[in-house]
């Protein structure tokens, strides 16, 4: 094996790659181990945890293998490894474009897994939309995934291009597949911005759930920052020097989609910022009823905690009472319904969020 390619001969690019790769997995993990942490300590841990942690799993695969690229020559100009060096670079990026579809696939679908969590009580319309997304984001990744496969034949040839072989044209596969993301991010944006704009809460509680919503917004940049380099990337005849560019912002990518995927479960790190947090809380602690100035029943201020939902019964029908949420993690003003009968579901409370259907 000839030098390591961590910034060594000329215009060698490999460091940059190696050093996004580390701190991008680093920073997804600490996000991810803060939310599972969180959901473990209530109890809740759902099906779009297992997808954000499986996502980070092959996130961790991506930077081995990129850094095992790097280690091999990847970075450097084909012209100066070993023939060997060059084939092992290639292998191993070649491995890594699996790992970086999957990461991602995955935490798109735990992104889309969440909404079924905040909104439980959405139109129908809303959870069929749901499901397509989801369906969306798995038939499209594993297009992908067979197309990176079967993008040369035979399929050796991506890693040695001395085979006899026929390729897709590496520009229009990686746009194709930049345009698809794209599209997904778009989609998964609007989907809770627009039952956001449909709930019943003050202007500012709205703009606080749609700045924790438009994090995706940092996802989506990436994927269009890393399209604006496919073309240049895709055309270069270097083949393990050209492609740097390309494949640092999918790393980047990859990993910021998985931490913006965790920020809404961790809001209430970030909504200290904004005053109706603490207008939620004076709500719950103080037993007043902020907006309205109106002091609430005590059978609701005494029975109600931060830390633990309890048995509600009572005669009040169809009384509206707001609290601080704090099913499922999610600490979102909801509307209290207390029939005559009692009002404990399994995971204590039964809630319906301020939501106009």
């Amino acid at each position: 094996m000839s030098t390591i390619g961590l910034g060594y001969g000329h215009g060698a690019r490999g460091f940059s790659l190696w050093i996004t790769s580390v701190v991008m997995v680093i920073l997804a993990g600490a996000v991810v181990v803060a939310r599972l942490l969180q959901r473990w300590q209530k109890k809740m841990i759902w099906w779009d945890d297992y997808l954000i942690t499986a996502a980070l799993c092959f996130s961790v695969l991506l930077t081995v293998t990129e850094c095992s690229a790097v280690k091999y020559g990847y970075g450097r100009h084909h012209s100066d490894l070993a023939p060997e060096d060059a084939i092992m670079a290639r292998k191993w990026w070649f491995g890594a474009q699996f790992a970086y579809k999957i990461a991602l696939m995955l935490a798109k679908s735990s992104i889309c897994a969440m909404y079924y969590r905040f909104f439980k009580s959405a139109s129908k319309w809303f959870r069929w939309s749901c499901h397509s997304m989801q369906i969306f984001i798995i038939s499209s990744g594993i297009a992908f995934l067979f197309g990176t496969a079967f993008q040369c034949r035979p399929i050796a040839a991506f890693w040695n291009p001395s085979v006899k072989h026929s390729c897709f044209r590496d520009s229009a596969w990686w746009i194709s597949y930049a345009v698809v993301q794209i599209l997904i991010d778009v989609l998964l944006l609007a989907l809770p911005i627009s039952r956001v704009f449909r709930m019943k809460i003050s202007s500012s509680e709205r703009f606080g759930f749609i700045f924790l919503f438009s994090l995706g917004l940092f996802a989506t940049a990436t994927s269009i920052i890393r399209a604006t380099t496919i073309a240049t990337s895709a055309s270069n005849p270097d083949i393990t020097w050209g492609p740097i560019p390309a494949t640092i912002w999918a790393v980047i990518e990859a990993n910021t989609t998985i931490i913006v995927g965790c920020l809404p479960l961790l809001r209430p790190v970030f909504m200290l910022c904004f005053t109706w947090s603490t207008k939620a809380m004076t709500s719950y602690t103080t037993g007043k009823d902020v907006e309205a100035g109106n002091r609430l029943p005590r059978r609701f201020t005494d029975s109600y905690s931060a830390n633990h939902v309890v048995d509600i019964s009572g005669r009040q029908q169809g009384r509206d009472v707001e609290l601080f949420n704090g099913l499922h993690g999610v600490h979102m003003l909801s509307l209290v319904e207390v029939s005559s009968e009692r009002a404990c579901s399994d995971d204590g409370i039964s809630f319906r969020n301020y939501e106009a259907e």
